[in-house]
């Protein structure tokens, strides 16, 4: 089986300390949509990993480790949906674990697509 690649390009609309926000429309790759055209929970949650750690970095903190993914999926997102994504840090116990918090809404409707959780732990530093 040959692996597929997918982009999902995010315009970051506002960073600030401790926050992300971005726009982008939903994949368009066949592996990423449901036979009924709709974006896939797992793109979805890669959105909410991906954001999250964004969110993570934008606070000045390291890389680290996913633990803990919680996502409530409250709506479809069809492909071609334009989607506004938040980010925010909830919080830091010590140096080594965060939480942060992604909101995903359709942004021509104001629908809430999902919501999520994301713990990360680490104190791991980057050696490039």
């Amino acid at each position: 089986m040959t692996p597929v690649s997918t982009k999902v390009s995010l315009s970051e609309d506002y960073v600030s300390k401790p926050s992300v926000q971005a726009t982008s429309p939903a994949p368009s790759k066949f592996l990423l949509a449901s036979p009924n055209g709709n974006m896939s929970l797992g793109a979805i949650a890669n959105l909410v990993d991906e954001v999250g750690g964004a969110a993570m970095h934008a606070d000045g903190h390291h890389m680290k480790v996913s633990v803990d993914i919680s996502i409530s999926f409250l709506a479809n997102a069809k492909l071609h949906d334009e989607l506004e994504i938040t980010s925010r840090v909830l919080g830091h116990r010590g140096s080594y674990y965060t939480g942060t918090y992604v909101l995903l809404r359709n942004k021509t409707s104001g629908e809430v697509i999902a919501e999520g959780r994301h713990s990360l732990f680490g104190n791991l530093r980057s050696k490039i």
